[in-house]
């Protein structure tokens, strides 16, 4: 139960969106956007266009990435804090999750075998980018069933401050 509130945390918070756009350039063009995307069970999700929808926070031993789309369905995964890319395999105590915020479901990697990878491909201070796939399953306690399966996942999102405000489209320090 720990696990599944600790994630809720990680999940609001960085699905609370912090950042601004700064610049004109979109993901991979190293500009202040930031956009995350993925199959889940075989249909397209996307994190919402709205500053801050997808985004990363670097806290200790971790990096936390996560996105929110408009339906408020979140897909979020944690790997090593890294400072070159890599590929991370999603076991204990990195996971990923999917959280649909309407409906209380969540399911979740790291539980009953359910694996998956990271892999970043470009990262500096201020963003990382990357794939990602993974299996989860239905987190006990939830509206959630079965499993998922997310594939084709693509990251390109900014680093934003723990812990920051959201103001309007700001971040206040």
């Amino acid at each position: 139960m720990r696990r599944i509130v600790t994630w809720t945390a990680i999940t609001l918070a960085l699905a609370a969106g912090c950042g601004k756009d700064d610049g004109p350039a979109g993901p991979g063009g190293g500009g202040g956007s930031s956009a995350m995307s993925a199959t889940i069970d075989g249909s397209s999700w996307a994190s919402a266009a709205t500053p801050g929808a997808a985004h990363a926070v670097r806290g200790g031993a971790f990096i936390a990435v996560a996105g929110s789309s408009q339906s408020l369905r979140v897909v979020a995964f944690t790997i090593p804090n890294v400072m070159e890319p890599g590929t991370h395999e999603l076991v204990p105590p990195l996971n990923a999750q999917v959280q649909d915020n309407i409906g209380d479901a969540m399911w979740m990697t790291g539980t009953s075998g359910a694996t998956g990878t990271v892999t970043v491909t470009s990262i500096s201070a201020e963003r990382i980018t990357g794939t990602f796939s993974f299996t989860a399953t239905a987190v006990p306690g939830t509206a959630a069933t079965g499993t998922l399966v997310v594939t084709n996942g693509k990251f390109d999102v900014r680093f934003v401050t723990a812990g920051a405000a959201v103001v309007g489209s700001d971040v206040a320090h």
